[in-house]
């Protein structure tokens, strides 16, 4: 899809049932492997990990018609802020799934902290 320029953007139906993790998404996009351990997508067909990433943000905003606002880290676009557990350009991919936040803000404040990270931060 990518290679002929049809848009994509990352995501999962899964929330239908309950709200979905999206590393395990990226995880998805990235490896090509199933939770249920099923064929795993040709090598090809994966993405990298900064096109999963671009996909999952940028590429659902499109799809939502809000490309315009958000799905980039640019002025003048909306952006919140999230704390990561690990980076994940550099986690081996299978620790993908693990990653968590630590921290996040929203319209510059702080509406979650884990347990480790209360004492870290001040408002």
């Amino acid at each position: 899809m990518l290679d002929r320029g049809i848009p994509l953007g990352g995501g999962t139906d899964a929330t239908a049932v309950s709200p979905y993790d999206p590393w395990r998404s990226l995880w998805w996009l990235v490896t090509g492997k199933t939770l249920d351990s099923g064929p795993v997508r040709e090598p090809q067909q994966n993405l990298t990990r900064e096109e999963a990433l671009v996909a999952y943000t940028s590429g659902s905003a499109w799809f939502s018609l809000d490309e315009d606002s958000r799905g980039r880290l640019e002025p003048g676009m909306l952006a919140d802020l999230a704390i990561l557990s690990a980076d994940y350009f550099l986690v081996a991919e299978d620790e993908i799934p693990d990653i968590s936040a630590e921290a996040t803000m929203v319209d510059g404040k702080f509406v979650y902290m884990s347990e480790a990270f209360e004492n870290q931060i001040s408002d």
